[in-house]
């Protein structure tokens, strides 16, 4: 589907509403894969997946879960150095080691917990037990994700350097405490300390060796201590046994980076098992949030069928504002579905709602509805016309757009008044037209339109924009909206409603215009 397409159903809005925990599922959900005609086998084992998932979960605290998954970072950039000629750096094997860290978490949770065992999750996801590679990563067994160079030789050069350390700090205490003593030195166990200018101990300091001038102002000398030449002597020693580590670490990361590159496919695989376990968990939340319900494959019949279906944006404006949200029902059959009614009706709605709800079933995701039947098809094609998209433009987009439900062999095709962007004459006739070449194919279109002329080339024609009363002295300008029954309702091929006639009568129109209105209209349909 493009992003025109998208746009008018409003996708983007809808997806995020789904919120995985881990930067691959949230990455994917931007843009999920969609199943199309061809792959309803694999479709209905990832909604099996679903199922037994919920099943397992349902009644249980997962918070672990879910905070393992939230530790899981992006190890890309790490994982194409593994690949490549490129260095790895301390911090590329620590994010390895982290991800390792918490995937083993996952692992163990999947494997352990009853509910989850029993399903047999790891398997059913694709995680594998990372062992293996965990013992690469952490050979001295601290349980810890943090990574450091653990070679025996580092570990004696660590020894060596931090005894060095401690001998040069004792060198440099020594010489504190004498000087201190000596001279009354400022100095409180530091190496830095200052003096007046016009203070005498300045001349007995230039004089020392081990003392140099670092900085001096107008009237402050400061100075530090640099030690013996005992301390240059384990200065020197520091930096040689330093240099060695340097080249020990170098080695030992060449080398376990030759190790871990046997395990690059391991990362790969366990990214997308946590990616699908990250977003079936988003899905489910999705679905327990908005009360949807797990959508039926239509096995051979190529009818979507609709039960109490609604649009999650519209209903939460409808929530907001205090008006009364209506649900749609309908069974979609392959030819073309028209929704004829008055303004503000909801039939644009219903078009795009219908559009949703497939494309959430598409995506493999639960469909807000009481039940959902559909086909997978080739493609959505969506047939609108934006505000900017006005006059002949308007109408040369439209012919554009509509195109693609006559190249496609099996499609959705949602078609938002097409031809009212030219004169009515005109219009009517080129809509008909199509109404009548789409009827006849397999692809399932749904038509809204104001004509009359398409009504009569249709499968099956649905009503929307009723009023829900009969008492013209209770209805209310300021509160039409909630006079409106924006519902679907099937109707007779042929058969006209006249709600727009009947609201212009509680609005105060003449009863002789309103006759005369019924007259042309009769006469226009005979």
């Amino acid at each position: 589907m493009n992003a025109d397409n998208r746009a008018f159903l409003e996708v983007e809005t809808i997806l995020n509403r789904i919120r995985p925990k881990t930067y691959y599922g949230r990455r994917e959900i931007l843009d999920p894969p969609v199943f199309e005609r061809g792959e309803e086998k694999d479709l209905a084992d990832h909604f099996r997946r679903l199922r037994d998932l919920k099943e397992a979960i349902d009644g249980r605290d997962f918070s672990r879960l879910e905070t393992f998954l939230k530790e899981i970072r992006n190890i890309d950039r790490s994982l194409s150095k593994l690949a490549s000629e490129e260095t790895m750096t301390v911090v590329d094997f620590f994010e390895l080691k982290r991800f390792v860290f918490f995937q083993k978490r996952i692992y163990t949770l999947l494997t352990e917990e009853p509910n989850l065992k029993e399903m047999d999750a790891a398997r059913e996801y694709g995680l594998d037990d990372p062992d293996g590679v965990w013992g690469l990563l952490d050979p001295r067994g601290t349980g810890q994700f943090f990574f450091s160079v653990d070679s025996d030789y580092a570990v004696e050069l660590r020894k060596q350097i931090e005894g060095l350390n401690k001998l040069k700090k004792a060198e440099i205490e020594k010489i504190c405490q004498r000087l201190q003593k000596q001279f009354e030195l400022p100095l409180n166990g530091k190496t830095r300390f200052s003096l007046n200018r016009s203070d005498i101990r300045n001349e007995a300091m230039r004089r020392l060796e081990h003392v140099v001038l670092e900085d001096e102002s107008t009237f402050i000398m400061t100075y530090r201590i640099t030690g013996t030449g005992k301390t240059a002597d384990l200065r020197e020693k520091i930096d040689a046994v330093t240099l060695e580590l340097d080249r020990e670490e170098r080695r030992y990361r060449q080398e376990l980076k030759e190790r871990l590159g046997e395990y690059k496919d391991f990362f790969i695989r366990q990214i997308e098992a946590i990616t699908t376990i990250d977003k079936h968990l988003a899905f489910l939340e999705f679905a327990r949030d908005y009360r949807c319900s797990f959508p039926e494959i239509a096995p051979s019949a190529k009818k979507l069928v609709i039960g109490d279906g609604k649009n999650i944006l519209i209903e939460e404006y409808c929530n907001k504002t205090g008006l009364k949200y209506d649900r749609i029902s309908g069974e979609f059959n392959p030819g073309t579905n028209i929704i004829i009614g008055a303004n503000m009706g909801g039939k644009t709605s219903a078009l795009k709602t219908t559009g949703q709800l497939y494309m959430l079933f598409a995506m493999g995701i639960p469909v807000p509805a009481d039940h959902f039947i559909a086909p997978l098809f080739d493609a959505v094609v969506c047939v609108f016309r934006t505000s900017e998209e006005e006059g002949l433009s308007g109408f040369a987009m439209e012919v554009e757009r509509i195109r693609a439900c006559f190249s496609t062999k099996q499609s959705l095709s949602l078609i938002d008044e097409f031809g009212s962007s030219t004169n009515p004459e005109e219009g009517e006739a080129i809509a008909a037209a199509v109404s009548k070449r789409l009827n006849e194919r397999e692809s399932v279109s749904i038509f809204v339109t104001h004509y009359s002329l398409p009504l009569k080339t249709a499968e099956t024609v649905y009503r929307t924009g009723a009023l829900k009363m009969n008492d013209p002295d209770a209805f209310k300008m300021k509160e039409i909206i909630n006079h409106i029954d924006h519902r679907l309702y099937r109707i007779n091929d042929g058969e006209v409603p006249k709600g727009a006639i009947k609201i212009a009568g509680y609005l105060g129109m003449p009863d002789e215009i309103l006759s005369e209105a019924t007259k042309f209209l009769n006469k226009r349909i005979d």
